[in-house]
């Protein structure tokens, strides 16, 4: 199939002026590969490492609770799906459809049927590029749009070859890899931070509310004891309910209400559903 020019793209590194040419996934590689649809026995003591889709995350490969296998199960998987260092590693089954990662473990792998690897052909394209790619909005829409409609959240392995990417130049395509590389470490080093700062804040939300750190009044006095009291004492506890959802009336309003799967930061501003100034109405003669 001929390669099409894409309009180049308004933002663009300095002396790069080449048209951006969409290309088959299949034609820029040396190999997609999916891994094994047997599943091999899962040993305490294996020795080589058995990646699924739930080892993948966007942009890393978790290795929390990853399985073992034995070197006779990984010899007969690597056979057929020869995972290497770099390699963009993706999922393809389940809730987790198109995390993409780089493999950067040096050591051989095996890979469930659930992930497959994209081997970049070097002479076309990166490994970096691709993976970026995929990771960016525009990337994802594109799964998202080869799942659409099935019953099973799944991209097979066919869809995934045939994938219609743009592609510049292989200079322009390191050089961009390189820039959201460097974004994506910053990324990581600002993440580092911040889970320190929760380690930091759980420590001392312990010994606050134990009492083991007491705070000064501004005259330098300790402040009075705590006080134990029944939560009902000092609040007011109040439940929640659940309109008739056959009575269109109570719905589709423009006051916010929660379920308690949307209950999950700190603050919670909007909701998937709205309910109507008649609901809010009866609930609150109701209580």
């Amino acid at each position: 199939m001929a390669a099409t020019n894409q309009q180049v793209p308004t933002l663009r590194f300095t002396r790069f002026t080449e048209d951006w040419k969409e290309k088959i996934l299949v034609n820029v590689c040396e190999k997609i590969q999916d891994g094994t649809h047997f599943s091999p026995n899962i040993s305490e003591n294996g020795e080589y490492k058995y990646i699924t889709s739930k080892n993948i995350r966007n942009g890393s490969l978790t290795l929390e609770n990853v399985d073992l296998i034995s070197k006779t199960e990984h010899d007969a998987i690597y056979k057929r799906c020869d995972v290497r260092y770099g390699d963009v590693l993706i999922t393809k089954d389940g809730a987790s459809t198109g995390n993409v990662c780089l493999n950067t473990l040096e050591e051989e792998i095996s890979l469930l049927s659930s992930v497959a690897f994209i081997r970049a052909n070097s002479q076309v394209s990166k490994n970096s590029f691709i993976y970026q790619y995929i990771c960016s909005p525009y990337g994802q829409r594109k799964i998202i749009s080869a799942i659409a409609g099935q019953a099973i959240t799944r991209i097979t392995l066919t869809k995934i070859k045939n994938f219609k990417f743009s592609f510049p130049s292989l200079t322009e395509q390191q050089k961009i890899a390189n820039f959201l590389s460097s974004v994506d470490t910053k990324i990581e080093q600002l993440n580092q931070k911040k889970a320190l700062w929760e380690q930091y804040k759980k420590g001392m939300m312990q010994k606050l509310f134990s009492q083991q750190i007491r705070f000064k009044d501004e005259s330098g006095k300790d402040y009075p004891n705590w006080e134990e009291k029944r939560l009902g004492d000092v609040g007011r506890i109040i439940g929640g309910g659940t309109p008739d959802t056959g009575q269109k009336n109570l719905w589709n309003g423009n006051i916010v209400w929660f379920t308690p799967t949307e209950i999950k930061f700190k603050y919670s501003r909007s909701s998937i559903r709205k309910i109507s100034k008649e609901t809010l109405i009866n609930s609150v003669g109701a209580i």
